[in-house]
C-alpha cells in the first residue's frame, strides 16, 4: 500500500508578488500570448500567512446595504452652542422642536440671578417671589431647537418657515414662562394670561399681544407703577439698548423680546399719550382739567402706531402715536391737503413726543353706510374726484411701494397663517404678480396709499374727511381704487350684516373701469385681498374660515381679470 501523500507547504509571497499574480491571472488580450503561466486560482492567502495548493478559497462576504426604511436615530438637542461651533455629528438646525431648560415653570431651578437682569442664553433673567426666603430663582427660558436640514432663511420660503415656527411658539404654552420671567423682574406675579391679536409683517417678524393679570411680588415691596394688563412678545428686530425690554435667546430661530404695555420700544410717545395730565395740557389747552380727561386706546399695532381717543367734557381729540421722527412729516402732509382744499383732520397742536393731536372730522365712516344699506346714496365718482383733487405737491413726497408690488411677500405671510394652503397661495400670488406686471398701471399721480372704507368719512353725499395720511405720496390711481375694491370685497366674510356689499362692489367696479384699466384694477384688487389673509387668520379666537373666504375672493377677482383680458384678445367687449 503506497504511503499517504504529503501536503507540501509554501510560504506566501510578498504583497508585491501577490499583486503581480492577480494581474497575470487576467485573460490576455486578443492576439497576444501570455509569456508566463499564472499560478492556480486555488492559491489564496491564509490568515497565518501560508498557502495550501489544493485548498478551496472563499470570497469575502460583502456587507448588506443599509436598510433605507429603518428609522433614523433620535437627534440630540443639547445646550445651545455659539455661532460657528457646529460639530460634524450635530447638523445645523432647520426644524423647530422647542424645549424649556431647567428652571422654567414646572421644572426645578438650577441657577441664580439677581432681580432686574436681562434674560439671555448665558445670563439669568429674574428672581422669583421666594428669593427672600432663600430659594433659588428660576433660570432663564432658553429656546432650543432640534437639528434639521439647512435651509435658506434669506429666501421668501425660509422667512415663511421661520415665521411659522414663531407663530407655533406663540400659540403654545411657552409664552407663560417668558411672561413669568419678565414680570418677576418687574416685581409682579403672573396669575393668568390670555393670548390676543397677532400681527405678522412679511420679512419683519411676528408680534402677539397678551392680556395678563398680575399681583405684586412681596419680595420686592411696593410696585413702582400701576399693575400692567398687557404684554407683547415679538420676533421683530429691536435696537440695542431699548429700555423695558426683556430679551430671550433662541437657537435656530429669531430672538424674542418682551415688553409690558405701554413701554413699546419703537413708540416712545405712547406712555405720554396715555397720561391724562400730559394729554390735557397737550391736546385741550390750559383751560381743561386733567381730572375730566378720559382716555381710550382705540387701535394699537405694536411697534408701528397707536390711536388714542381723548375726551374732556364735550371735546374730543384723536392722538396718533408714531415712531420716532415720523410725526413732523405727517403734520406736513396734513398741511398740504388743507392748502389744496382736500378734507383732512385739523391738527389741535404741534406734534410733541412723536404724538399728533387731531380734531374729529364730521360725518360717518363709509363702513357704517355700507353696513346700513350698502352706501346706496354714494356715487363712486365722488371717490374718484376726491383722489383727483390731491395737490401736485404730493409728488414731491417719498415713493412707497403699493400693495401689489409686494404680493409675493404677503403671499408668504398668508402661507404662515394657512400652511395647509401653501401651494394654492403661492400659485395664486405668482399668477397675480404676472398679471399685475403685464397690465397697464397708468401715469404717476398723487395717491393716498391706503384708500379704503375705514379711512373715508362721508357727510351727505360727499367726502368729509381723509384719514391715515402716512402713506400719502406718488403712485398710480389704479392702486388706490384697487385698495378700495379689495377691502369692500372682504366685508361680507367679516360680518354677515354686509349683505348689500356684493352689489356695491359691482357698482363701484363699473364706475372705476371708466378711469383705469379693468384688468389691472381687478388683478391689483386681488393682490390687496391676498394681503388681508394673514390678518383674518390670526384674529382673537381664530379666523380660518374668514381667511379661506378671503383667499376665494382673491381667486375670483383674478379670474375676472383673466377673463376680461381673454375677451380683449378675442376682440370682444365687456358689458
Amino acid at each position: 500500500m503506497p504511503p499517504p501523500r504529503r501536503t507540501r507547504l509554501r510560504r506566501a509571497p510578498p504583497r508585491s508578488a501577490r499583486r503581480r499574480t492577480r494581474v497575470a491571472e487576467r485573460a490576455p488580450r486578443r492576439g497576444c500570448r501570455s509569456r508566463s503561466r499564472a499560478p492556480p486560482m486555488s492559491m489564496r492567502p491564509r490568515p497565518n500567512g501560508w498557502l495550501r495548493s489544493h485548498s478551496i478559497s472563499r470570497r469575502p462576504r460583502r456587507r448588506p446595504p443599509p436598510c433605507r426604511s429603518r428609522p433614523p436615530k433620535p437627534l440630540y438637542a443639547g445646550p445651545p452652542r455659539r455661532p460657528g461651533t457646529w460639530s460634524r455629528s450635530r447638523p445645523r438646525p432647520t426644524r423647530s422642536c422647542l424645549h424649556l431648560p431647567p428652571g422654567a415653570p414646572g421644572r426645578r431651578p438650577r441657577s441664580t440671578a439677581p432681580a432686574g437682569s436681562t434674560s439671555t442664553a448665558s445670563s439669568s433673567a429674574a428672581a422669583p417671589d421666594q428669593a427672600s426666603a432663600g430659594t433659588r430663582p428660576p433660570a432663564p427660558v432658553v429656546l432650543r431647537e432640534v437639528p434639521r436640514e439647512r435651509d435658506s432663511l434669506s429666501s421668501g420660503r425660509g422667512r415663511s418657515q421661520r415665521d411659522q415656527d414663531t407663530i407655533r411658539l406663540l400659540d403654545s404654552r411657552v409664552p407663560e414662562g417668558l411672561l413669568r420671567t419678565a414680570l418677576a423682574a418687574a416685581g409682579w406675579n403672573l396669575t393668568s394670561w390670555t393670548p390676543g391679536s397677532l400681527h405678522h409683517r412679511p420679512g419683519a417678524g411676528v408680534t402677539r399681544v397678551f392680556s395678563i393679570a398680575v399681583t405684586p411680588s412681596p419680595a420686592l415691596g411696593d410696585p413702582p407703577s400701576p399693575p400692567p394688563t398687557t404684554a407683547c412678545i415679538t420676533s421683530c428686530p429691536l435696537p440695542r439698548g431699548s429700555t423695558g425690554v426683556t430679551r430671550f435667546a433662541a437657537v435656530g430661530m429669531s430672538p424674542l423680546a418682551l415688553w409690558l404695555h405701554p413701554a413699546d420700544p419703537l413708540l416712545p410717545g405712547l406712555p405720554s399719550a396715555l397720561d391724562p395730565r400730559r394729554v390735557t395740557a397737550f391736546a385741550f389747552g390750559g383751560g381743561a382739567l386733567p381730572a375730566g380727561t378720559v382716555l381710550r386706546l382705540r387701535a394699537y399695532r405694536p411697534l408701528r402706531r397707536a390711536v388714542v381717543l381723548a375726551r374732556n367734557g364735550d371735546q374730543h381729540r384723536y392722538l396718533k402715536v408714531l415712531r420716532a421722527g415720523r410725526a413732523a412729516p405727517l403734520a406736513h402732509r396734513h398741511a398740504l391737503l388743507h392748502e389744496a382744499g382736500v378734507p383732512a383732520p385739523v391738527l389741535a397742536a404741534d406734534p410733541e413726543h412723536d404724538v399728533v393731536a387731531m380734531h374729529p372730522v364730521p360725518g360717518h365712516r363709509l363702513a357704517v353706510l355700507l353696513l346700513r344699506d350698502g352706501a346706496a346714496e354714494i356715487d363712486p365718482r365722488v371717490l374718484v374726484r376726491t383722489l383727483a383733487a390731491l395737490p401736485a405737491s404730493v409728488l414731491g413726497l417719498p415713493v412707497r411701494p403699493s400693495w401689489s408690488d409686494r404680493v409675493r411677500d404677503y403671499g408668504e405671510a398668508a402661507v404662515a397663517a394657512l400652511p395647509a394652503q401653501a401651494h394654492r397661495i403661492r400659485l395664486l400670488a405668482r399668477r397675480i404678480d404676472d398679471v399685475v406686471r403685464a397690465s397697464e398701471a397708468g401715469p404717476l399721480v398723487p395717491t393716498h396709499g391706503d384708500f379704503h372704507e375705514g379711512n373715508l368719512f362721508i357727510s351727505g353725499t360727499t367726502v368729509s374727511g381723509l384719514l391715515d395720511l402716512d402713506t400719502l405720496g406718488p403712485g398710480h390711481l389704479v392702486d388706490d381704487l384697487a385698495c378700495c375694491v379689495g377691502h369692500l370685497a372682504v366685508l361680507p366674510g367679516l360680518d354677515a350684516g354686509y349683505i348689500h356689499v356684493p352689489q356695491t362692489v359691482e357698482r363701484f367696479l363699473r364706475v372705476f373701469d371708466e378711469s383705469v384699466e379693468p384688468v389691472a384694477l381687478r388683478a391689483r384688487a386681488a393682490a390687496v385681498v391676498l394681503t388681508l389673509v394673514a390678518g383674518a387668520r390670526r384674529r382673537v379666537g381664530g379666523g380660518e374660515l374668514e381667511a379661506l373666504s378671503r383667499l376665494a375672493v382673491a381667486e375670483r377677482l383674478l379670474s375676472e381679470a383673466l377673463s376680461i383680458d381673454a375677451g380683449h384678445h378675442r376682440g370682444g367687449t365687456r358689458d
